[in-house]
């Protein structure tokens, strides 16, 4: 007869052993993320295979001539684990350790099988995977193994009486363990494994995005646009690329020390800080033209383009590119220049007296206007014997 404590200790037994190798298996998981997707779901069928040969190598007794171990549940936490093959290759094992140890084994084998189809059939179907539809699975499970023994009483093999006594020996033990042991065992590997899986999705996103950060950095360094990175709360240059350096004459160091109001002209101060605080409030982005002071005291125009970059979901840096405008904008005040006075004498031309005349006029009938017209003696003359080269040097002196 096999007494309770009998039971009681083969079954702490082949918990433990059970245990133990689900411990070694976890161990394993960070290794197999890094394997495909079908070589991973192998390598979970074999390592669980294992662990139902260990399970099975101590069973423990449940009744007379009967045997339990943890098999079955082993081979559902692999379906839920590794998918169908997990739970194909670890039944393969299990049925194949049993027909080793010989002996009637029709019945153990065909629960088996039944169980890895169950368990194959969960894992695909829809259900979410709660802890209460786990335990439900269990239960399921449990069942499934207590009617296996009705096989041979269905094919005269054994009597019915014997087949209900096998049957509640098998129910009682699996309802114990089989809920249990898939809900927090199945539950444990699936959300380490989902763990591994954002862990690693993890480090290629950050490799990329480092490979993608020194690409940059590389087309910063070397860029022949001036560019520059400053912080919008401190307003403080904190990185700035050689043709910034070039283009207002401080170096990186000096400019790393500095405000970008530093590099204002007192006109343009209020529009600088203007743009900034509209990056820091939230706007995308800020363009405008602005005067830059130099370290040699000369001005330079630029076209400003400021971008907004977040940190923790704020506006933290402002990311400058500067186009420089300075020989057009000299040359487009030359123009101006040029179109309202003499290129000779430096005096005002026909268009400007124009426009002088023009306001005078509007105002003559409130303020006493004259014109006087003031003429060079006997410059004809020399206009005339001299050709056009003399007379321009004479106009300007």
């Amino acid at each position: 007869m096999t007494t309770m404590h009998q039971v009681s200790i083969g079954m702490f037994t082949n918990v433990l052993v059970t245990l133990g190798c689900v411990f070694l298996l976890t161990r394993a998981l960070p290794y197999l993320t890094r394997l495909p997707t079908r070589l991973r779901s192998l390598s979970l069928g074999i390592m669980f295979g294992g662990t139902v040969v260990a399970s099975m190598l101590t069973a423990f007794p449940i009744s007379e001539g009967i045997f339990g171990d943890m098999r079955n549940a082993i081979i559902a936490i692999a379906a839920l684990s590794g998918g169908p093959i997990a739970a194909i290759v670890c039944a393969a094992f299990a049925v194949l350790f049993r027909i080793a140890m010989g002996g009637q084994f029709v019945g153990a084998t065909s629960a088996i099988l039944l169980c890895a189809l169950l368990s194959i059939a969960f894992q695909w179907a829809p259900i979410k995977r709660t802890k209460t539809n786990l335990a439900l699975f269990g239960v399921a499970l449990a069942v499934l193994n207590a009617l296996v023994p009705f096989l041979g009483w269905l094919m005269g093999t054994t009597p019915f009486a014997t087949v209900i006594a096998v049957a509640e020996a098998i129910f009682g033990a699996a309802i114990l363990f089989y809920p249990a042991s898939i809900v927090l065992v199945a539950g444990l590997i699936a959300a380490e494994l989902r763990r591994l899986d954002t862990e690693a999705g993890l480090r290629v996103q950050n490799a990329e995005l480092t490979l993608s950060e020194r690409r940059f950095l590389n087309v910063f360094d070397v860029s022949c646009i001036p560019m520059a990175w400053l912080d919008l709360k401190t307003r403080k240059f904190v990185r700035v690329n050689r043709q910034y350096e070039v283009f207002t004459g401080y170096s990186a160091d000096e400019l790393l020390h500095m405000t970008i109001a530093e590099l204002s002209v007192p006109a343009d101060e209020h529009a600088d800080l203007a743009a900034v605080q509209a990056l820091a409030s939230g706007d995308p982005s800020w363009q405008g033209e602005r005067r830059y002071r130099c370290k040699d005291g000369s001005i330079r125009w630029g076209t400003r383009t400021l971008i907004a970059s977040d940190e923790d979901g704020e506006p933290r840096f402002g990311f400058a590119i500067v186009e420089d405008i300075t020989e057009r904008k000299l040359a487009g005040e030359q123009i101006a220049y040029l179109a309202e006075h003499d290129h000779l004498t430096g005096l005002t031309n026909r268009f400007q007296f124009g426009k002088s005349l023009e306001r005078a006029l509007a105002d003559a009938s409130s303020t006493p206007t004259a014109v006087i017209v003031i003429d060079l003696d006997d410059f004809k003359g020399v206009n005339d014997t001299r050709g056009e080269v003399v007379p321009d040097f004479e106009t300007g002196a």
